[in-house]
């Protein structure tokens, strides 16, 4: 068979395959627990009393089944579902601290990254005031135990006339002023009134908190955030450093 050379076309080789691009988002490990699940549980029902909400009107703005949010606020589960953490975050107010009786959430604040209140039923949970709490100002550590407690500045300086008057305090009013402003040094003996103050049975914050605050400078020149223990710094060493 004769073939014209010019009319002839040799045939297209076939484009190769190109490699499909798949976009995967990485998932934390999440690895939930008993104690987390009843936190987790805790949470939400400390977020429905602040409402005044019941757990159907939970179910309606989170798009969920009654039953569903019962389950959750419960405790009764084994493992939270993505998909639910996902519904219920923009509703669950943020804790601050928990323990075996109560939780502490912050109303103006909700969880907008749902990992964070998954977290919650985990090991890897941490509140976040004790997040902060380590290397928080006097400043903020008073605002924090007058805003936690609902006290006012009138109450606080009552106290602390009261405390004058039983010539437990040496500090006046406008010391007192000047330390919740911005203080340039305190002493010893003005740190334990401010704490006798406002955290008298340190339910918000421990001794060695109040000291980190109180004197930053020993521990700002460590290069990592550790515990005054595993810096080999005592307590006791820390007044002495701290006194003027």
């Amino acid at each position: 068979m004769l073939v014209d050379k010019k009319s002839y076309r040799t045939p297209m080789k076939a484009q190769e395959a190109q490699p499909e691009r798949i976009s995967v988002i990485l998932q934390p490990d999440l690895k939930y627990t008993k104690d987390g699940i009843k936190r987790l549980a805790a949470t939400i029902q400390a977020t429905l009393i602040r409402n005044q909400w019941s757990g159907r009107k939970l179910s309606q703005e989170a798009g969920l089944a009654p039953s569903t949010v019962n389950r959750y606020m419960n405790g009764h589960l084994s493992k939270p579902q993505e998909e639910v953490i996902k519904a219920l975050a923009p509703y669950i107010y943020k804790v601050t601290a928990i323990d075996n009786d109560s939780v502490e959430i912050d109303p103006n604040q909700v969880y907008n990254n749902w990992i964070e209140l998954a977290k919650i039923a985990t090991d890897e949970f941490i509140p976040e005031h004790e997040s902060l709490n380590k290397f928080m100002s006097i400043v903020s550590k008073i605002k924090e135990c007058m805003r936690r407690q609902n006290i006012s500045q009138v109450e606080i300086e009552n106290r602390l006339i009261e405390m004058q008057d039983n010539k437990t305090a040496r500090m006046s009013l406008s010391r007192l002023r000047e330390i919740q402003e911005q203080p340039t040094s305190i002493t010893d003996d003005e740190l334990r009134i401010i704490r006798n103050l406002v955290d008298p049975y340190e339910k918000f914050f421990s001794e060695a908190d109040w000291l980190r605050s109180a004197f930053p400078e020993i521990f700002l020149s460590q290069k990592s955030l550790a515990q005054p223990s595993e810096q080999g710094i005592s307590e006791n060493e820390l007044s002495k450093n701290g006194s003027h």
